[in-house]
């Protein structure tokens, strides 16, 4: 049997110690943005996608280190953006394939799953 819904695939890949930026539009069916007044959104990354130990987090509650901030509903409906900064990357180790995914919960408390895939951190040399 197949799966009627799947979770579209995103890898992330980044240098280890660079802090990036990514814009998240969250859209129905139809394209149209989705309102996310009184939703909650968290990213986990893992060794692999058994494992129990989280590597890095992002969510809507983090107002420093890694985070996802949640755009003006009424100026930009559907808009979030995924920042991981540099530093939370340092102490993972270098050559990581990981697994992640983004998790959003609407407001009726109802859990969907953004996007999933590999997270990729590519070893640097020269550190800041």
């Amino acid at each position: 049997m197949a799966c009627e819904q799947k979770t579209p695939k995103y890898d992330i890949c980044l240098d280890q110690g660079q802090t990036k930026s990514f814009r998240l539009d969250f859209e129905d069916d139809n394209d149209d943005p989705i309102d996310l007044t009184g939703s909650s959104l968290k990213l986990q990354v893992k060794d692999n996608i058994n494992s129990t130990e989280v590597l890095l987090s992002a969510s809507d509650e983090d107002l420093t280190g890694s985070r996802i901030q949640i755009e003006d509903q009424v100026v930009d409906k559907g808009g979030a953006y995924l920042i991981i900064e540099g530093e939370d990357t340092l102490p993972l180790k270098s050559n990581l394939t990981g697994a992640q995914d983004l998790l959003r919960v609407d407001s009726n408390g109802n859990p969907i799953y953004y996007f999933r895939g590999k997270f990729i951190l590519e070893p640097s040399v020269t550190r800041v």
